[in-house]
């Protein structure tokens, strides 16, 4: 976190303090993350694009398979946006492809579900900026 009042080097003597601090770190992201929310934003459409390629592409290289493959934006904050995909097997036709986009995401994960599907998420984080931001 820029500009945070912490001190990560410090030395904990005891689970209390480190509990004390880690509070005061999820008050400082809860605060920011607030702030963001409530700020007038604008669409950056590039990052917006960089979603549905990645949705397109995937709907490609999945072509033919039992997955469901969907995108969002705005959620779940303003600035965010996924690609989802969910099946009992992901197959993928085309991993240098797949590498290609994984790499225009902020994030990519993958894991087993309770219901014996696979789910992939691609995150994408910078869909908006501050009104005013260039």
């Amino acid at each position: 976190m820029e500009g945070t009042p912490f001190n990560f080097d410090e030395n904990f003597n005891s689970e209390e303090e480190v509990m004390a601090v880690v509070n005061e770190v999820i008050a400082k992201i809860a605060h920011d993350v607030s702030e963001d929310e409530n700020i007038t934003s604008v669409v950056t459409s590039d990052r917006v694009k960089d979603v549905k390629m990645v949705y397109k592409v995937m709907q490609l290289i999945t072509k033919g398979k039992s997955v469901d493959i969907k995108y969002e934006l705005n959620t779940p904050y303003v600035s965010m946006g996924s690609v989802s995909i969910v099946g009992k097997e992901i197959v993928i036709t085309n991993p240098t492809l797949f590498t290609k986009i994984s790499e225009i995401a902020s994030n990519f994960e993958v894991y087993p579900k309770t219901n014996g599907t696979v789910q992939m998420n691609f995150t994408f984080h910078n869909l908006t900026r501050k009104a005013g931001d260039r």
